[in-house]
Formats: C-alpha cells, structure tokens, sequence
C-alpha cells in the first residue's frame, strides 16, 4: 500500500510539472495588450496611411538653415556671433567646427540623434522604415488595389530619395534594398559602399518601376498636398 502511495504522489508530482512548464510556456508567449506590433502597424487602412505619413516626416527641411548646409556651409552668408534664433549647424561647419566625434549636419546618424542639436536627422531608419512598409503593405485588408500600388510607388520614390540624398552627402554609401533579421551574423549586418554606378543605377530603378503608378498632379490639394507627383 505505502509502494502505491509513493507511486501516486510521483505521478501526481510529474503531471502538476508538467502543467506548470506547459502553463510557464504558454504565459511566456503571451504579448501584452495594447502592445503595438507590425502586424497592427498595417492591419487597417488608416493605421498603414499614418505609417505613410511617418516616412514622409524624415525628409529633410530643405528650408532650413541648420539641416541643409547648402544654406550656410558654403561661406556665401555669414551671421553675426550672436545669432541663435534658429539652429546654426551648417553655419558652425563653415567656421571650421566640424568634427569626427558628434559630426555637425548629420544624416548617417541613429534615431536616437534625430533631435540632437547637430541638425541631421536619422536617414538610414528611414530607409529601414521604407523596408518595413513595402514588406507589410500588402497585409492591409480595408484597402483597394489602386491606393495601394499608389502608396507602393510613393514609398519606392521615398526610399530613392533618401538615398540619394546619403549620396548626396557622402559619396558611395551602401544599398539597403531590405531589412537585415534581427537573428543575422555580425558578418550579415556589415554593409559595405557600393560603387558609384550601382547606387545610381538602384536609384533609378525604384523611381521607375514607382513612376507609372504616380500621379501626374495632386488633384485633392486640401489632403495630398506635398505628396509625391
């Protein structure tokens, strides 16, 4: 009888174990609530059209004198020493203050320099970002094929632009034509520049395979104005 007992109690230990691991497993794979993810980044219409207007927000102000050293950098203005009514970045590099460590005006920068007072903004994570939309778009359920291959092409257009403008400013760069896996080798994640001709040519090519699906002109100005034509 006490061989029986013992017998019991191990089988009931194995079996409250085992709920425990299953139950452990299954509390472990649980994602939060209110936990955003791509999947709801691209579920609705309206959720993919803010994701949109999120990579429109990385383009450059081209009107600004601290973020395009166009303006200042070149020598052709000069300000008084104490004018700081609005970023002098560029200005700073005509004055001969750039540097290596926290480079002024700079675009090669990680998201979290994006409101660092050097000017720049993040143009890689823009890129990234472009990636992300052009895998995930097509899970968007609410939406019609028309918009669809039209935002396709807007993104496509963005993605062109954001490395040109890294051409722009430093010459060769490495092509980013999809995401590395967050599981990739250290050997996977190191990119290297690529020759002139080749940025060139992937350039052109995203602008061209988008072009047939653009508008020729913005017809509902109040909403799309500053979207890609």
């Amino acid at each position: 009888m006490k061989e029986i007992r013992i017998k019991n109690f191990a089988i009931i230990g194995i079996l409250i174990f085992s709920g425990l691991t299953f139950s452990c497993s299954d509390f472990l794979n649980i994602v939060p609530d209110n936990t955003a993810t791509v999947d709801h980044a691209f579920k609705k219409r309206h959720q993919a059209e803010n994701y949109l207007y999120g990579i429109y927000g990385f383009l450059p102000t081209f009107s600004g004198p601290a973020k395009n050293p166009a303006i200042l950098a070149g020598e052709e203005s000069w300000l008084f020493d104490d004018f700081k009514d609005f970023g002098t970045s560029s200005w700073e590099i005509a004055k001969g203050n750039q540097g290596t460590q926290s480079p002024l005006c700079n675009y090669w920068a990680s998201e979290s320099s994006r409101y660092s007072l050097n000017g720049g903004d993040p143009v890689f994570t823009a890129i990234r970002d472009c990636n992300i939309f052009l895998e995930n778009i097509n899970k968007t359920i609410d939406l019609s094929e028309y918009e669809r291959e039209l935002w396709i092409a807007e993104v496509k257009t963005l993605k062109a632009f954001f490395h040109f403008w890294l051409f722009n400013m430093y010459g060769p760069i490495p092509i980013i034509d999809k995401n590395i896996e967050i599981s990739s080798s250290s050997e996977e994640t190191m990119y290297y520049r690529e020759p002139v001709d080749s940025v060139l040519n992937y350039m052109i090519e995203l602008i061209d395979s988008a072009s047939v699906y653009l508008p020729l002109n913005i017809m509902d100005v109040a909403q799309d104005m500053g979207r890609i034509t």
